[in-house]
């Protein structure tokens, strides 16, 4: 019984056509015999290089920039003579003379101490405006509902205004809103700036754009928010 079960195999493949005899005994290559472990071993190496790489979170938004605190501004009324004392970006201290006008004779002095910024001179009059030395902004902006549990108090912000394209400023949260508007909620950013560094004279509302860095994740944790 065994060799008649060994004679039909025989038979059998002598029915095959030499190609395929040859193709059934050829050896396959490495790639091709162990190809599922090779793209099993590529996936999970793509796995891990995601879990380990970090990149932080960034949002931008749009905001609306406010100054914290007081400038002294001082309008000279048209056709009053006056001579200036202070030149425009002089640092003065509190009491010192910054404005001498005639008829009649008197000294304006600083009410604080700051820098003298001079405004829409013209022959007949002028505005000097006298900004602290540290000035603080507050910027609020609505920052989305989905990605608002990443905002903590004191996070890192990055402010930049048109007025000045090329500065950038570092500030923090201070406040959050709990209550939502649509599908924001509102945060408050507030900046010092140094006048070392920069002098930033701006109307009761300026607009500014925030960076918030909210945390570092991974590119698998990224994938896999976006995912779902």
């Amino acid at each position: 019984m065994p060799n008649a079960t060994y004679s039909t195999a025989n038979d059998d493949l002598n029915l095959l056509s030499d190609e395929v005899q040859e193709v059934l005994g050829r050896r396959f290559s490495w790639v091709v015999r162990h190809g599922n472990l090779l793209t099993l071993a590529a996936f999970l190496s793509l796995v891990a290089l995601g879990a380990i790489v970090r990149y932080p979170m960034t949002v931008e938004l749009p905001g609306t920039m406010h100054f914290v605190g007081t400038i002294q501004r001082i309008a000279i009324p048209p056709g009053q003579a006056y001579q200036p004392l202070a030149r425009n970006g002089q640092t003065v201290q509190r009491a010192t003379p910054v404005i001498l006008c005639s008829a009649p004779t008197n000294v304006i002095r600083a009410s604080q101490e700051g820098v003298c910024i001079w405004e829409n001179v013209t022959a007949t009059q002028a505005t000097l405006c006298i900004v602290p030395n540290h000035q603080t902004f507050d910027v609020r902006c609505a920052f989305p509902t989905e990605k608002s549990r990443y905002i903590k108090l004191g996070s890192p912000v990055t402010i930049s205004c048109p007025a000045y394209p090329d500065a950038r400023f570092k500030g923090f949260v201070t406040q959050r809103s709990v209550q939502a508007q649509g599908n924001s909620i509102w945060v408050n950013v507030r900046f010092t700036v140094s006048q070392s560094s920069h002098t930033l004279v701006v109307p009761d509302q300026a607009n500014a754009t925030l960076r918030f860095t909210l945390k570092e994740q991974t590119l698998l944790s990224y994938v896999t928010e976006a995912l779902l």
